[in-house]
């Protein structure tokens, strides 16, 4: 066990030498004068700083720890895994814990849709997805058929074509964006409702937005609309 002054002395050690890291969203003024707290370790919903305090790990990571912290059967996965192959090509090899997690994510999946793409996160497969859209109108001989429709205030990630499809004014303030292709409409937030409006009135308020952009923008041109089921950073 490290005494208090140990732990505080590596924490501060860690911070200074933290300020050479530079964090998503970072406030670069700052840089070299945040002082940040230090994640050491976790178990299950908990992680640990370096002063030896117990926090909450309310949002699961990044959204990614799903299962919690420190779970064996995970460990001992992965570590099996790597020792028998920790990687090969899929363009023209395949594997047989990819053919099976293919097969479990098809088994729940709705209706017709029974193939699986793999990407290694969030921004890409939103990305991916828009680009296969795009592709599939090209080989249709469709190629004006690439306008995209998402929500003001939504999030779809952090890539070239999958930021521009968010509609977050804060991160649309100094970065530049795929212009002519995305058109944003207002996010059926709840709290927007006009005062005394029905959640029905509003629902079918939202929908005529929609149908509205797609007759502004043409339905022929229209080829995809990308919303968020349950908001999360949007």
């Amino acid at each position: 066990m490290r005494g208090k002054w140990a732990v505080s002395r590596v924490t501060a050690d860690l911070v200074k030498a933290d300020n050479q890291f530079i964090h998503p969203w970072d406030d670069i003024v700052k840089l070299g004068k945040n002082k940040r707290t230090v994640i050491e370790r976790g178990d299950g919903v908990y992680v640990y700083d370096s002063d030896g305090n117990r926090l909450l790990d309310g949002p699961g990571g990044m959204w990614c720890v799903n299962i919690g912290h420190g779970r064996e059967e995970m460990a001992r996965a992965i570590y099996d895994q790597i020792m028998r192959l920790s990687y090969t090509s899929p363009w023209s090899l395949t594997t047989g814990p990819a053919v099976k997690f293919s097969q479990a994510i098809a088994a729940e999946a709705p209706g017709d849709l029974n193939h699986v793409f793999f990407t290694t996160g969030g921004s890409t497969a939103v990305d991916s997805a828009l680009r296969f859209v795009q592709f599939y109108n090209n080989v249709r001989g469709k190629p004006e058929k690439k306008h995209i429709i998402s929500h003001k205030k939504g999030y779809h990630g952090s890539t070239y074509l999958s930021a521009s499809v968010s509609g977050k004014e804060r991160d649309r303030n100094s970065l530049d964006f795929v212009e002519g292709l995305i058109h944003h409409i207002s996010a059926p937030h709840s709290l927007w409702k006009a005062e005394g409006q029905k959640d029905s009135e509003f629902l079918d308020q939202c929908v005529a937005n929609l149908e509205d952009c797609i007759l502004a923008v043409g339905a022929d041109r229209c080829a995809v609309f990308v919303a968020e089921p349950i908001l999360a950073s949007g």
